[in-house]
C-alpha cells in the first residue's frame, strides 16, 4: 500500500502541473544505465548500472523493463490528458492511472537505492584493495 502522503504529493505536484516529461533519461535496457530523474516531494533520484547491479540482484533487468515501459505509459497519458475537456467525466480515469504508475516508481526508488549504494559499496572497495573494477565502462 502506498502511504497518503506519497499519494498527496502526486496529486498535487504532477496532476496540477500539466507538463508532460519523462521520469528516466536512462531506461537501463538501451542504456547501460537506468537512471531515474525523480519526482519533487514524492522520491528521489537514482542511477543503477543495470549490467552490473544483474550480477548480485538478477531482477534488477525486469525492473528496469519495467520501469521503461511504466515511463512511457505514463509519458503518453500526460501527452493525451490536456486535450480532454475538464467537463468530460472520463477525463479523471488517466489521471488515476498516472497517480498508480508514479506511486509505483515511489515504491521501487528505495529497492534501486539500495542496489545503487550496494554497488557505490563494490567500486568503493575495489578501489580500496586496489583492483581494478572488471566492470567499469571504457571512457570514450
Amino acid at each position: 500500500m502506498v502511504p497518503s502522503s506519497i499519494l498527496n504529493a502526486v496529486i498535487s505536484r504532477r496532476l496540477v502541473d500539466s507538463s508532460c516529461v519523462r521520469m528516466l533519461s536512462g531506461d537501463g535496457t538501451t542504456t547501460p544505465d537506468l537512471t531515474v530523474k525523480g519526482a519533487q516531494r514524492v522520491f528521489g533520484a537514482v542511477l543503477v548500472n543495470v549490467r552490473v547491479a544483474r550480477k548480485s540482484v538478477s531482477a534488477v533487468g525486469e525492473a528496469a523493463s519495467a520501469a521503461k515501459n511504466l515511463d512511457e505509459y505514463q509519458f503518453m497519458i500526460y501527452s493525451l490528458v490536456p486535450s480532454i475537456p475538464d467537463f468530460n467525466l472520463s477525463k479523471m480515469q488517466p489521471q488515476k492511472y498516472c497517480v498508480a504508475i508514479i506511486a509505483s516508481f515511489a515504491k521501487l526508488m528505495p529497492l534501486l537505492q539500495e542496489v545503487q549504494q550496494d554497488g557505490l559499496l563494490l567500486a568503493l572497495l575495489y578501489r580500496v584493495a586496489g583492483i581494478q573494477d572488471p566492470f567499469k565502462r571504457a571512457e570514450l
